[in-house]
């Protein structure tokens, strides 16, 4: 069975550079400006439904700890992210995910 998180998605460039999917750069001192274009950078992450709890917690975990100042902002507190890389794909919780504007995020299980 499947269930699904909203997250807020962005991407980091080989630089560690943070950006908006359209390519919009993320900049911390502009947060109040930029937060609710952030807010727009929602998708679904599919994930197994006796995943949920732990893939939220992973989620949680890394959001307060990559972006802090998302908690004193009224449209990011409370929200989740993931991060993509430069091929637009990330891992969380033992599974990769990637991103394509024609199919959105999907999913495979990682090996091992």
């Amino acid at each position: 069975m499947q269930d699904s998180i909203e997250v807020l998605v962005l991407k980091k460039d080989s630089e560690g550079q943070i950006f908006l999917l359209d390519g919009t750069k993320i900049v911390n001192e502009n947060l109040h400006i930029q937060a609710k274009a952030i807010a727009m950078q929602i998708l679904r992450l599919t994930v197994s439904s006796y995943k949920i709890i732990d893939t939220i917690k992973i989620l949680e975990k890394f959001t307060r700890s990559q972006f802090p100042d998302w908690a004193d902002n009224k449209w990011l507190r409370g929200a989740l992210a993931i991060v993509l890389d430069e091929q637009n794909e990330v891992e969380v919780g033992g599974v990769r995910y990637r991103y394509s504007t024609k199919f959105g995020l999907t999913k495979e299980r990682i090996n091992g």
